[in-house]
């Protein structure tokens, strides 16, 4: 079995996951394992997502794997003899992983997420808006990175704490291109993306309070915009961002997952990022965002 940490969760796996940091000694909080999981009663040539039974979820990709997700600390994967380990890395460690969270009343945030001021800042909105690419520019600031694409948060009287993913950037060539990263030293392509795994120098290994939420919103304006959110728009923003919310709805912890946004929103500042559709204006945005960061409106 190898040994990893992710999300705060110390993980035991069949599964050889590089991209992961090395985890502790002990007991594991998940175990990841291979095992037989009896195939849709109704296949279809599709992803299908739902419930197994009592706090269980199952995930069917077609040519890839099969994986059950219960009660918070298991992942059980029958996978397709033919798939690459690419492949069943890229589900189990998205949705896979994203079910588990919100079995363990983890909130799953889909952004990416950086340190500043000694805090956490997370960059969230559709895909191909920017996350990723912002994340990158202040990763190359000095700023470490926490997190790209999953973001996993806890609550506590300390107020919301966000615990690290791993050390790479998932980068479409375009925005590689616009960071000016030598893709090829990253030969990684995550498959169905066609994203470069990027590993990155500066990576934050401890949990980091989280000050703000930006929601990156392209527009046809001439320039950034920052606007922040309060009451319900805050509330659907970090709706709206959570990653696989339908999980939580279908695994019947939908009124749990609200309660804990709620909580959340309390704690943490939300902004909506307009920025020019025709022109990223990366570095004017990076200023803008550090500028809001160390004098909040």
């Amino acid at each position: 079995m190898h040994s990893y940490t992710i999300y705060g969760l110390q993980i035991a796996s069949t599964l050889e996951c590089p991209e992961l940091r090395s985890g502790k000694t002990g007991a594991p909080d998940v175990n990841v394992r291979y095992g037989t999981i009896n195939p849709d009663p109704n296949p279809a040539r599709r992803v299908i997502a739902r419930t197994d039974g009592p706090d269980a979820y199952l995930l069917e990709i077609p040519g890839v794997a099969r994986f059950r997700i219960a009660f918070g600390c298991e992942i059980v994967i029958d996978r397709n003899a033919q798939a690459e380990d690419a492949a069943v890395r890229l589900f189990l460690l998205g949705s896979a992983l994203g079910a588990l969270l919100h079995q363990r009343d983890i909130t799953p945030i889909h952004g990416s997420a950086v340190g500043v001021d000694g805090g956490a800042i997370i960059f969230c909105g559709p895909q191909g808006h920017g996350k990723s690419t912002l994340a990158g520019a202040f990763a190359a600031r000095g700023h470490p990175l926490l997190s790209d694409d999953v973001c996993a948060l806890t609550l506590d009287a300390g107020g919301v704490w966000l615990h690290p993913a791993f050390p790479r950037l998932n980068l479409l060539p375009d925005a590689a291109q616009r960071l000016a990263v030598d893709v090829d030293g990253c030969p990684d392509v995550r498959p169905y993306t066609g994203k470069h795994l990027v590993p990155v120098t500066h990576f934050a290994t401890e949990p980091a309070r989280v000050l703000a939420v930006y929601e990156l919103h392209p527009a046809p304006v001439g320039t950034i915009s920052l606007r922040p959110l309060f009451g319900f728009e805050q509330l659907t923003c970090l709706m709206g961002n959570t990653y696989r919310v339908q999980f939580a709805q279908e695994m019947g912890h939908a009124a749990r997952h609200f309660a804990a946004l709620e909580q959340i929103a309390q704690h943490i500042r939300v902004v909506r990022v307009e920025r020019p559709d025709a022109a990223y204006l990366l570095d004017e945005l990076v200023a803008a965002i550090s500028a809001d960061v160390k004098n909040p409106r």
